[in-house]
C-alpha cells in the first residue's frame, strides 16, 4: 500500500503525512516518519487529547533501527507509563489510540502497510525454493517474499523472483552467479542465504557450504538463510519441491542398505541439510534373521541415549517364521548439525535400513 493510497483509506481515519523532523501530531494524524534522511527525531502527541484520539505512525524508511524515533508522551502516560516511547525496530508501523489518563496512549492495531509479522524476530514469508526449469541441474529460483534478517536489524524483502546459478561466482542480479567462494563441488551441501547490502537496499540470494557465516559479497551486510540444497556425484543440484518450511525430494535417498545393528547405538548420516538441525522425513526397517521378534528405537542425537525397551521402542514385529521385520514411517524425531540420526536394536546382529523422503527446515526462526 503506498502514502497516496493510505491517504484515501477512510477505514483507518487517518491523514497521512510525511515527516522527516521534529513535529507535534495532531488527532487523525498518520505519521510517514524518515528517520533516514536527517536522522532521529521526535514526534510529540497531542495536548490534551480526548478518548478516541487517534494517531498513526509508519518506518517509512525501513530505519528506524540505525535512527530511532521517538515518541513524545506530551504529559500523557503511553502503554500506562509515565516515559516517552523509542521506536528501534525497522518497520515499525501501529496506531495508538488515547485511552484516558490512567492508560493514556495505547496500541491499537498494527496498520495493513506490509504483513504485520514483518518486525518479528525469526518472521519469514514466501521465498521459496525450486529448481529452475531451463537449467534444474545448476540454477535454483527463490520466489519473492521477505524475511528478518539474522539480527533481528532489518525486514529484507525481495519483491520479484530471483534466478541464481551454483556453478558460477556470485554477481548481482537475477540469471547470475549465486556461489560466494570457490567452485561447486559434488556431494555437497549448499545453503541458500538472503542477502541485502543496506546502502542501497538492494537484496539478491547467494550459496554458501556455510550454514551461519557465508561469505558475503562487497557491502552487503544483512543475510538470512532460506534453506538448503544438495549436489550429486556429478555436482548437479538434486530435484526438491518445497512448501514452507517442508523439503521433499524428487526421489527419496536410500541412506542405510542393510546396515550392521545391536544393543550398542549408532549414529548414520542421512539426507537432510548439513550444518543446521532439522526434522527428517524418513521411514526405517529393522529385521533379525534369528529371531522371530525384532525391536528398535530411533532418537535424536540431542536426548538421552536409552536401552530398548517399553517405552523407549519405535516399532516392534513378532512373526511365527524365522525372520522378523519390522517397519515405521516417518518419524518426528531431529537431527544434530552432522545430519546425524540415532538408532540401536533390542537384539544384537540385527539389520536396519533407512530411506529419507525429505525433511522440515525452521529455515532461521529460531535463531
Amino acid at each position: 500500500m503506498t502514502p497516496a493510497q493510505l491517504s484515501r483509506d477512510k477505514r483507518l481515519g487517518l491523514t497521512w503525512i510525511a515527516k522527516t523532523s521534529a513535529y507535534t501530531a495532531l488527532s487523525g494524524d498518520g505519521i510517514l516518519a524518515d528517520t533516514d534522511t536527517t536522522g532521529a527525531f521526535t514526534v510529540t502527541l497531542p495536548a490534551s487529547p480526548s478518548v478516541g484520539d487517534l494517531v498513526g505512525i509508519i518506518d517509512s524508511k525501513s530505519n528506524f533501527a540505525t535512527n530511532n524515533l521517538t515518541v513524545g508522551r506530551n504529559s500523557s502516560n503511553i502503554m500506562g507509563e509515565a516515559e516517552d516511547l523509542t521506536l528501534d525496530v525497522d518497520d515499525t508501523n501501529f496506531t495508538l489510540v488515547y485511552s484516558g489518563s490512567t492508560q493514556g496512549w495505547i496500541i491499537e492495531t498494527y496498520l495493513n502497510v506490509q504483513n504485520s509479522n514483518s518486525g518479528m524476530r525469526g518472521y519469514i514469508d514466501g521465498l521459496v525454493l525450486s529448481n529452475n526449469g531451463t537449467d534444474g541441474d545448476h540454477d535454483i529460483d527463490v520466489a519473492a517474499g521477505e524475511a528478518r534478517d539474522s539480527t533481528n536489524a532489518k525486514t529484507l524483502s525481495l519483491t520479484a523472483s530471483i534466478t541464481k546459478q551454483i556453478d558460477a561466482t556470485w554477481a548481482v542480479g537475477t540469471n547470475a552467479g549465486g556461489l560466494d567462494t570457490g567452485s561447486v563441488a559434488a556431494d555437497t551441501w549448499y545453503h541458500v542465504w538472503l542477502i541485502m547490502r543496506s546502502d542501497t537496499g538492494v537484496v539478491d540470494a547467494l550459496f554458501s557450504t556455510s550454514a551461519s557465516s557465508p561469505t558475503m559479497p562487497t557491502n552487503y551486510d544483512y543475510k538470512r538463510r532460506i534453506g538448503a540444497v544438495l549436489t550429486d556425484g556429478s555436482s548437479n543440484i538434486l530435484g526438491f519441491s518445497q512448501m514452507g518450511d517442508q523439503f521433499l525430494w524428487g526421489s527419496p535417498i536410500y541412506d542405510v542398505n542393510a546396515g550392521s545393528i545391536g544393543i550398542t547405538a549408532v549414529t548414520p548420516t542421512i539426507s537432510t541439510p548439513l550444518g543446521v538441525k532439522t526434522i527428517p522425513l524418513f521411514t526405517v526397517i529393522t529385521g533379525n534373521k534369528a529371531a522371530s521378534q525384532t525391536t528398535l528405537y530411533v532418537s535424536s542425537p540431542d536426548v538421552t541415549d536409552n536401552a530398548v525397551a517399553f517405552p523407549y521402542v519405535t516399532n516392534y514385529s513378532a512373526n511365527s517364521g524365522a525372520v522378523a521385520f519390522s517397519y515405521n514411517g516417518a518419524l518426528g524425531i531431529r537431527t544434530n548439525t552432522s545430519s546425524q540420526i540415532r538408532v540401536r536394536a533390542a537384539l544384537a546382529s540385527s539389520s536396519y535400513y533407512v530411506c529419507t523422503s525429505g525433511w522440515i527446515d525452521p529455515r532461521g526462526k529460531d535463531a
